[in-house]
């Protein structure tokens, strides 16, 4: 729900609001035992409807919408420890339950709002967490040196012809010249390569996806190549593992080097929940 629409629904600027972390079945029971919780921060309830449970909390409105909200949310020391509890609750989650997980701030005006949109998507979520019942999502990045010289020239050689009939000097300037447009060019070819090597983990993974928005990375000395999600059973996640070490020992000679995360919540595999026409 968006802050203008929860804003409309709430009777108050100080109303407490519902602050939705992830939904579960309603088989589990969580215990939350390695959650820090006190009286700043009570552990999250479970809010029943049909056959599944949203895992909850009670936060005030102002903190998330409004003027107030806008510096909050521009405020890392605000946001980070924030950010970090939802993290933590559903890792703690996923420990005891297969979760469906929300972003960060997703909220609803209250409890009637939930419940109805549980009631709306409860065949969504349930046959999601079906699907994923004992699986995690892993991430895979791939990336690379794109301004090597070694592999600029090899790119300029794919792209030109006459390349090897240049002169050292011709080259440099040409390479010096067109720098960017052969640094996009290796970056689609590595991508489509890259796309074709992860997709071999299947198996053991069940499932891949490639995440869009790959961008260089911060230090400067590499540039992000491309991003992958990987959905596989949770008892397989060592072979993953391995099978991934043998990936990136294969990229390497190719000038690519591979990292990989997790596990997680199956952020990548949720499917979109789409309020009807006449609910936030």
């Amino acid at each position: 729900m968006s802050c203008a629409e929860t804003q409309t629904r709430a009777q108050a600027a100080d109303q407490e609001v519902v602050n939705l972390f992830a939904f579960v079945d309603t088989g589990r029971q969580l215990t939350w035992r390695g959650l820090e919780t006190g009286a700043a921060e009570p552990p999250p309830t479970l809010h029943v409807s049909g056959g599944i449970a949203a895992v909850i909390g009670m936060v005030p409105l102002d903190d998330y919408c409004g003027a107030e909200a806008a510096r909050n949310l521009a405020d890392v020391e605000w946001l980070a420890p924030r950010a970090g509890r939802h993290a933590a609750i559903l890792r703690e989650a996923m420990l005891e339950a297969t979760v469906f997980p929300a972003p960060f701030g997703t909220l609803f005006a209250s409890l009637d709002s939930l419940t109805g949109f549980m009631a709306t998507h409860e065949a969504a979520i349930r046959g999601f967490l079906e699907d994923v019942a004992d699986k995690q999502e892993w991430g895979i990045k791939v990336a690379a040196r794109l301004d090597d010289h070694d592999l600029l020239e090899a790119q300029a050689a794919k792209t030109w012809p006459d390349w090897a009939a240049l002169t050292p000097g011709v080259r440099y300037m040409r390479l010096c010249r067109d720098r960017p447009k052969l640094m996009s060019l290796a970056r689609s070819q590595m991508a489509d390569d890259a796309a074709a090597a992860v997709g071999s983990l299947a198996p053991p993974a069940v499932a891949v996806r490639r995440l869009e928005g790959a961008r260089a990375s911060g230090d400067g000395s590499e540039h992000l190549i491309a991003s992958f999600a990987l959905l596989a059973p949770k008892a397989d996640g060592a072979t993953l593992g391995e099978a991934a070490g043998k990936l990136g020992a294969t990229l390497a000679p190719l000038g690519m080097a591979i990292s990989m995360t997790g596990p997680w919540p199956p952020f990548s595999f949720r499917p979109d929940l789409h309020p009807p026409p006449n609910e936030p």
